[in-house]
C-alpha cells in the first residue's frame, strides 16, 4: 500500500521467475531511471509480515558513481536525494526505520 509524502527507497514485488536482486535492479530502474555504474552489494535484510516480505539489498557505490548518477524520477516520487544514515530526512516510510537501523550495522562493520 503506498505511503504518500515520505522518504523511503527503491522497492516494489518480485516479479514470478525473478530473483530478489534482479527485482531490485528492476524496481530501480522503474522509479530512477537507472541503476548506478559500479553498484557492490554488501548486504540484504528481509523483512516480512503476514501478508508480503520485503527485501533490501544495500550497495556500496564509489564516490564518483554516486556523483555521477543521475536518477530520473518517475510518477511514484516527487524527489530524491543522498543522505547519510545519521541524518535521514524526514517523514520516513514506516519500513525504513529498520531498514535504516541495518544498513548502520553493515556500515559499521
Amino acid at each position: 500500500m503506498p505511503t504518500p509524502l515520505v522518504w523511503s527507497v527503491p522497492s516494489g514485488i518480485v516479479e514470478r521467475g525473478e530473483g530478489q536482486w534482479e527485482a531490485a535492479q528492476r524496481e530501480t530502474i522503474e522509479e530512477a531511471g537507472s541503476l548506478p555504474r559500479d553498484m557492490n552489494p554488501v548486504g540484504l535484510h528481509v523483512t516480512t509480515s503476514p501478508s508480503v516480505a520485503f527485501a533490501t539489498y544495500f550497495v556500496i557505490l564509489t564516490p564518483a558513481a554516486a556523483r555521477a548518477w543521475r536518477p530520473r524520477l518517475n510518477w511514484e516520487s516527487s524527489a530524491g536525494g543522498w543522505f547519510s544514515l545519521e541524518d535521514p530526512p524526514e517523514p520516513l516510510h514506516p519500513g525504513m526505520h529498520e531498514t535504516l537501523n541495518v544498513a548502520r550495522r553493515i556500515s559499521s562493520g
